[in-house]
């Protein structure tokens, strides 16, 4: 397990070093040249769940658990028209041009600790943009429609189905 978290390290390391294209949305309708879009729900301090979802344009859908660790990988399909239709809600809440970091950020003037991140990165055109949404951001009214983004993006996947909390196991 430590090794894992060594080498979780090291991929977010390089990755960081990369540089990137400019986050502004492509040319065109971002939903008619979207690839993917990634879901990554973090840890808390208490027992909520943590994992990767990944919706490719195709309609592929694949589910990977971080937490708990021993939860088995998911896999299955979206309509073509349903991740367009995410993408399209993504250009309309204005995500291109949100912070890539809420905490920090005019978005989050009143945060607590201990509470998970949900990372929505949407790639498009050879650009892709990374926005972390702390949930211990609370009562702003402008993260309505990010949060709301999310919890579309679980609901379209069915992500619901593969998700194993340890205090229910």
């Amino acid at each position: 397990m430590r090794k894992l978290g060594i080498l979780a390290a090291m991929g977010m390391a390089a990755a960081a070093a990369c540089t990137r294209p400019a986050a502004v949305p492509p040319a065109g309708g971002a939903s008619a040249r979207a690839d993917s879009i990634v879901l990554e729900r973090t840890r808390c301090y208490g027992f909520c769940p943590a994992y990767r979802l990944v919706l490719a344009r195709t309609g592929e859908v694949r589910f990977t658990s971080i937490w708990p660790a021993d939860t088995p990988p998911g896999s299955g399909t979206v309509a073509v028209r349903d991740f367009d239709a995410l993408v399209d809600e993504a250009g309309r809440i204005g995500f291109w041009s949100l912070p890539d970091e809420i905490q920090g950020s005019s978005l989050c003037p009143n945060a607590s600790t201990d509470s998970p991140s949900t990372i929505v990165t949407l790639h498009a055109a050879g650009r892709f943009k990374r926005v972390n949404d702390y949930h211990g951001c609370r009562e702003e009214p402008r993260l309505t429609g990010l949060r709301v983004l999310e919890a579309r993006i679980d609901s379209v996947a069915g992500s619901r189905r593969w998700i194993v909390t340890p205090n229910t196991r």
